[in-house]
């Protein structure tokens, strides 16, 4: 009973961000030289920064974020965790497409709707679009998708898509959809 109560003590993140050994020892250490013989200098932060989690929540489903405390958002941006899915929330528009062929291939490319494709020039792009509707082109593979390829019988863009939910932070992107218009 000891084992488990310890065991689930140790693993709750609820306040505290997981911590490496290091931290640990070196916050006990700290601890036991300040107690272990008179106080001659006052020895500051004997709990680091890193022993705490980071306040910030997810805007859209309201997680944690995992990583510890004043991590530098710059190099490092916010974690809920690896088991953490976000929900779609309208909003903030935090509904990602990437592309299936390269997601099984092991690699995470976001693709966003465009007017045209790449290859196409403005005048040419343009004339597709209003043939056969936006277009989804993976830098990888190509395009991938048209919505209006077909006269009628065009498949799900989830066929070649697949969807995620990505976590909306504070002080973040404030939208994540690509760029809809060629005009930008």
């Amino acid at each position: 009973k000891l084992r488990r109560t310890i065991t689930t003590q140790v693993e709750d993140t609820s306040v505290r961000a997981a911590r490496r050994p290091e931290i640990i020892f070196q916050s006990l250490k700290a601890l036991n030289d300040k107690f272990s013989q008179e106080i001659e200098t006052p020895q500051l932060n004997t709990f680091p920064d890193q022993y705490f989690t980071c306040t910030s929540r997810c805007l859209a489903c309201k997680s944690r974020c995992t990583l510890s405390m004043n991590h530098n958002t710059e190099t490092e941006s916010h974690d809920a965790g690896r088991d953490k899915l976000c929900e779609y929330q309208s909003s903030y528009g935090n509904k990602v497409f990437m592309c299936k062929t390269c997601l099984r291939n092991k690699k995470r490319v976001t693709v966003v709707p465009k007017t045209s494709s790449s290859s196409d020039t403005s005048w040419m792009g343009l004339t597709k679009y209003i043939w056969s509707g936006y277009v989804y082109e993976c830098p990888n593979c190509g395009v991938i998708y048209r919505s209006r390829e077909h006269w009628y019988g065009n498949e799900d863009e989830e066929k070649v898509l697949h969807v995620e939910f990505q976590h909306v932070w504070p002080q973040g992107p404030s939208s994540l959809d690509g760029t809809h218009n060629a005009a930008r």
